[in-house]
């Protein structure tokens, strides 16, 4: 592209947009009349809303901040800078507990509960703690037991 000086112009355009886990990767093309390159730039991180469910055995009840440090250490690209809400779920009538944490809720502080995405994860131990992804049936039964003991986004009270 010419301008009406006769200089050469950039034009620029979003070709495609790939988004993996929490990272949004845009292949970008730029082009005068006589180059054309690409680069691929990291947008960073998409505060997308979403709900984690982690349920583990009830003698780790103290280990709550070691069994958070430790998901976002394996499958975040880091601690949400606290934004994010953790609920310890005590058992009911069980020896399992579990921890609900709402991540970037302070990002989005009123959202519609249909539209939270959910996690489920299975932890367990050996030394370190290992974390094992669970269907979206398990994320489905999470959101209608969260929604059963009104357990709010991001924050400590309850509905009633």
């Amino acid at each position: 592209m010419e301008g009406a000086s006769g200089e050469n112009r950039l034009a620029y355009f979003i070709s495609g947009t790939v988004v993996t886990q929490n990272v949004t990767t845009r292949t970008n093309s730029t082009a005068n009349i006589s180059t054309l390159t690409q680069a691929t730039v990291k947008m960073g991180s998409i505060n997308n809303p979403k709900r984690v469910v982690l349920r583990f055995s009830i003698q780790y009840e103290r280990e709550e901040a070691a069994i958070n440090e430790q998901l976002f250490a394996l499958h975040g690209p880091e601690l949400p800078n606290k934004d994010f809400f953790s609920h310890l779920i005590a058992p009911n009538e069980s020896s399992k507990m579990h921890i609900v944490l709402d991540i970037h809720c302070n990002s989005h502080p009123t959202i519609d509960s249909s539209m939270i995405s959910y996690e489920v994860f299975k932890v367990k131990t050996n030394g370190n703690f290992n974390f094992e992804k669970l269907d979206t049936v398990a994320c489905e039964y999470a959101r209608k037991r969260c929604e059963l003991f009104t357990i709010k986004w991001c924050t400590n009270r309850s509905l009633i």
